[in-house]
């Protein structure tokens, strides 16, 4: 009987070890390969590859004309993405993250640095990138960075 319960007893412990060790592991590597993941869809909208970057965008496939409507923003509304820093993810509990970058678009000219915030979607595709409007952004600014924000954020930020 005193073997059937140090059986038991290893398999439990085993069992949870195994569990809390994936867990450690999951939270430990996956928050590099989600930055990886925003930095190369950043990259691909910085550089004005929209087919690309809707490939790797979750919800781009809900929004009818969406490398047409991100060349718009460009195009007709003079905003696009100039440059982007420190991608963190600092939550991931396995099926999502959450996190924040530094965006500086070129707005008309000239340019503006945003805060972003981040979001993952289950398998780790980029779910969100939610730039936040500046409070010194003129009205025309603020319409361009709603039109962002609908595109990459799935709605007003």
């Amino acid at each position: 009987m005193k073997a059937i319960y140090r059986t038991a007893a290893f398999i439990l412990l085993a069992w949870l070890i195994g569990i809390v060790g994936f867990h450690a592991f999951a939270t430990w590597w996956n928050p590099p390969s989600l930055a990886r993941n925003t930095e190369r869809w950043l990259q691909h909208v910085r550089q004005q590859n929209y087919e690309e970057a809707a490939k790797l965008l979750k919800h781009a496939g809900t929004i009818a004309n969406w490398s047409d409507d991100m060349g718009k923003l460009q195009d007709e509304m003079k905003f696009r993405l100039r440059s982007f820093a420190r991608i963190e993810y600092i939550f991931d509990d396995g099926s999502f993250g959450t996190g924040h970058a530094d965006l500086i678009f070129d707005w008309d000219g000239q340019a503006i640095a945003a805060k972003a915030i981040l979001t993952t979607a289950e398998d780790g595709s980029v779910g969100q990138v939610c730039a936040i409007t500046p409070p010194e952004a003129d009205k025309r600014a603020r319409s361009a960075f709603a039109e962002w924000n609908r595109l990459a954020c799935g709605g007003s930020f």
